[in-house]
């Protein structure tokens, strides 16, 4: 087993659910951008603002995450990915003073995970109801690595090769990354 790339993952996306109702799995296709011009500028331009780096800028430009989940982690819920980043980022969220006094801001929910994007360096970090932001976890050393490692997951668990992508994780992600890539494979 090896780690998939996000092209591999779309399409294992699409062969995967290719019988079921698009209209019913819309949210697990992974889908290049249909984005051009003024909507592209504005997403760019949010993550310049944010400062979420080329890795992050480069998969929001390329894939439509609008509406997207994978292995239980959520990212769009229809609307602009980008305007929901901005609803996760609010200074009204509980956990917003948290995200400013550790550099890192929220680019995905799941369950128990909030999933966490630093600023300084586009590693990417989960904490939980049981991890403090001071205990954060470690999963990915940037976005496009999240992606791939969450698709690999999928399709591992959808071809029962859970093992397999748990050796992978290891690998790829570390040890200590463990609790997180069990969770989502399983």
């Amino acid at each position: 087993m090896r780690l998939l790339e996000i092209t591999e993952i779309v399409l294992f996306l699409e062969e995967e659910f290719k019988e079921v109702d698009k209209d019913l799995v819309s949210g697990l296709f992974l889908t290049p951008i249909k984005r051009t011009g003024e909507k592209l500028v504005s997403i760019t331009s949010k993550v310049e603002e944010y400062k979420l780096g080329d890795d992050f800028k480069e998969v929001v430009t390329q894939y439509d995450l609008d509406e997207f989940t994978l292995a239980n982690i959520q990212f769009g819920v229809g609307g602009c990915y980008m305007d929901r980043l901005s609803e996760l980022n609010n200074k009204d969220n509980y956990w917003y003073k948290d995200c400013v006094s550790a550099g890192v801001v929220v680019v995905g929910l799941g369950d128990p995970y909030t999933v966490l994007l630093s600023i300084e360096d586009g590693v990417i970090y989960v904490v939980s109801v049981e991890t403090s932001f001071e205990n954060k976890l470690k999963i990915a050393d940037t976005f496009s690595f999240l992606i791939r490692g969450l698709g690999t997951a999928f399709c591992a668990r959808r071809k029962g090769r859970e093992e397999e992508f748990l050796v992978l994780a290891k690998e790829y992600f570390g040890e200590n990354s463990l609790t997180f890539w069990e969770e989502i494979v399983y």
